[in-house]
């Protein structure tokens, strides 16, 4: 028995989104190891498929400062760059932002220092497509990576293939709109150019 369109909708939906997530995530990932700042590891929520996070160590100075703070700000950009290039949700950028804006608070010309870093994160996200898809299909099917295993995909190291399912998803992404309904984040699919996130 055959599903109908409004199930096979819902499926893509759910599957939209946890790709979404894995690409967001994914991005910081390979932005901490671009960088050099050390990755623990990267996860995606076993039940809420909008919640991931990545986890760096952060090393403090004896005088209490962060140590290398632009760096860390571009870790948390390349979630931002990655909204914006690959017309991601929206959401999880407003908190980036406000970690890029804490990590730059303690250094002179920080606004300046900020749109550069945004900037970067942008070239970057772009220019390494191919790895960040490979970190984020690896992401989806095993919801945990260690910061061994990501930065070996990263790296090209140990080979991952990103499926056509996964690149026609996000290639649906901009003409998508997300709706957080009572049973979670779907999405659904509208005409280009008449979706919001």
């Amino acid at each position: 028995m055959s599903k109908s369109k409004v199930e096979l909708d819902e499926e893509m939906g759910i599957y939209l989104g946890q790709i979404n997530t894995c690409i967001h995530e994914a991005a910081h990932g390979c932005g901490a190891l671009h960088v050099g700042v050390g990755l623990q590891y990267i996860e995606i929520g076993l039940d809420d498929i909008s919640f991931g996070r990545v986890m760096t160590p952060t090393q403090i100075l004896s005088d209490g400062r962060i140590a290398y703070p632009e760096r860390g700000a571009f870790v948390s950009a390349c979630g931002i760059a990655a909204a914006q290039v690959y017309h991601l949700r929206r959401g999880g950028t407003g908190h980036d932002l406000t970690k890029v804006r804490e990590w730059l608070a303690s250094i002179e010309d920080a606004d300046k220092i900020e749109r550069k870093i945004l900037w970067k994160a942008r070239t970057f996200v772009a220019k390494h497509k191919s790895r960040i898809f490979k970190v984020a299909h690896a992401l989806q099917d095993q919801r945990r990576l260690d910061g061994q295993t990501t930065d070996r995909i990263f790296r090209g190291t140990e080979e991952v293939i990103v499926p056509r399912r996964f690149l026609d998803a996000v290639g649906m992404m901009q003409s998508v709109r997300w709706v957080d309904t009572d049973v979670g984040l779907r999405a659904f699919k509208y005409p280009v150019g008449d979706s919001t996130n």
